[in-house]
């Protein structure tokens, strides 16, 4: 049985938030959350955005929400950023203008993500509510 968006996503926080050595070490047996947040980043599906929602929302400060958005969704675009400017990226990237219109979590997130030049095109940048703009760009 696969574990829920919510499973997930609790399990990731346990394991990245415990405050000492000996507490991450209990949470060792949650790792598996890494690995399924990984490859469904490694995807560029759609469908990561929901699980990218749920690791928003599982959270109380704005300390863990910048880890995600320069973490996770960082990554996200590192791989994918300059597919979402092509007709096959179109669904992620609609996804993602979603979620950063819906949810001001998710868009505290996306503040926090750092990208190269280039890396993250400016027909990209400009669908983006909340994402970190070049010099000029403007959110539409």
């Amino acid at each position: 049985m696969q574990p829920s968006l919510d499973e997930i996503a609790s399990s990731y926080w346990d394991v990245l938030m415990k405050g000492n050595r000996e507490q991450r070490l209990e949470a060792d047996e949650s790792w598996w959350a890494w690995d399924a947040i990984q490859q469904q980043v490694q995807t560029g599906d759609p469908d990561v955005v929901a699980l990218l929602l749920a690791l928003a929302d599982t959270v109380d400060g704005e300390d863990e929400l910048g880890a995600l958005g320069a973490g996770w969704i960082e990554d996200l675009f590192a791989d994918h950023g300059r597919v979402m400017a092509t007709d096959a990226g179109q669904p992620l990237l609609k996804a993602l203008a979603a979620a950063s219109r819906q949810n001001s979590r998710f868009r505290v997130a996306l503040g926090s993500v750092y990208y190269d030049e280039g890396e993250v095109p400016v027909e990209v940048q400009a669908k983006l509510p909340g994402f970190p703009k070049a010099k000029g760009i403007t959110d539409d």
